[in-house]
C-alpha cells in the first residue's frame, strides 16, 4: 500500500467517522427534544398531520399559559425558539408510530357480586366512573382550535375484566371507591374536517383515536403506584 493511498484512506475514515457522529448526535438530539413535547402538542401534531394541513404554531404559543405570564422580551424569545421547536416536532411526528399520552381522573366502582365472583375464582368485571366532561370525548384546546378526541372502543377504558388476584390487590391497595388516574397511550387514526360539531356550546373538530396502552394508577404518599395494566395484543 503506497503512502499516498494510505493517507487518503485515513482521511476518508476520519471524515466518515465524523459524519456518522454528526448524524448520531442529530438523531439523539431530536429524540431528546421530542420526548419533552407536551401531550397537548402531540395531539395537535397528530390532528394536523391527519388533516394534511400545516398548523399556525404562533397561535399555539401565544395562547399558552406560559406566554400569558411572560415579559415582553421573554415573549419575543419564546416565539423565536418555540416556533422552530414545534416545526421540528411536527416534521418528526408519525401518526402510525407516535402516541398521545393522556391522564384522566376516575374511580373504580365496587362490583355488586364481588363475593360470589371471587368465591368461584371468576374474572371480575369492573366499571370506572369518569368526570362527565370525559364520558364521550376528551376536549383539548390547541392554540385557537378545540379538538374532541373520540376513543374507538370506549368500553375498553370504562369496563375492565381483571383476574381475582388483580382485584384483590387493588382492594388491598385501597383503590376501590377512591380517586385514581387512567393513564392512556392513544394512537390517532382519523379526523373529520368536513365541519366542526357544537359540543357543550363549543365548536370542536373530531379526531378518532384508539387505545394503544393503558394503566390505572394512584398517588400514595406522593408516589405513583400502578394498580393495573391493560395487555394489548
Amino acid at each position: 500500500m503506497s503512502g499516498a493511498f494510505l493517507y487518503r484512506f485515513i482521511l476518508a475514515s476520519i471524515f466518515s467517522g465524523f459524519f456518522n457522529l454528526v448524524i448520531l448526535g442529530s438523531c439523539l438530539t431530536q429524540a431528546q427534544d421530542f420526548a419533552v413535547y407536551t401531550p397537548l402538542e402531540k395531539a395537535g401534531f397528530a390532528f394536523y398531520r391527519l388533516a394534511n394541513f400545516p398548523p399556525d404554531f404562533k397561535t399555539w404559543i401565544i395562547h399558552s399559559p406560559r406566554y400569558q405570564t411572560a415579559s415582553p422580551l421573554e415573549r419575543v424569545e419564546m416565539i423565536r425558539h418555540d416556533v422552530y421547536r414545534l416545526r421540528n416536532g411536527y416534521s418528526l411526528f408519525r401518526t402510525d408510530v407516535d402516541l398521545i399520552p393522556l391522564s384522566i381522573p376516575a374511580r373504580i366502582n365496587t362490583p355488586a357480586n364481588q363475593a360470589a365472583t371471587l368465591q368461584n375464582d371468576q374474572p371480575v368485571l369492573l366499571t370506572l366512573s369518569m368526570d362527565k366532561n370525559f364520558e364521550n370525548y376528551i376536549p383539548l384546546k390547541v392554540g385557537e382550535v378545540w379538538i374532541a378526541l373520540v376513543i374507538k372502543g370506549h368500553d375498553k377504558i370504562t369496563h375492565l375484566k381483571v383476574t381475582p388476584r388483580e382485584y384483590r390487590r387493588m382492594r388491598a391497595q385501597g383503590a376501590l371507591e377512591n380517586d385514581i388516574e387512567i393513564k392512556l397511550q392513544l394512537r390517532a387514526v382519523s379526523v373529520d374536517t368536513t365541519r366542526p360539531l357544537i359540543l357543550n356550546g363549543t365548536e370542536m373538530w373530531l379526531m378518532f383515536v384508539e387505545v394503544a396502552g393503558m394503566n390505572l394508577s394512584r398517588l400514595v404518599s406522593g408516589e405513583t403506584e400502578t394498580l393495573w395494566t391493560l395487555q394489548i395484543p
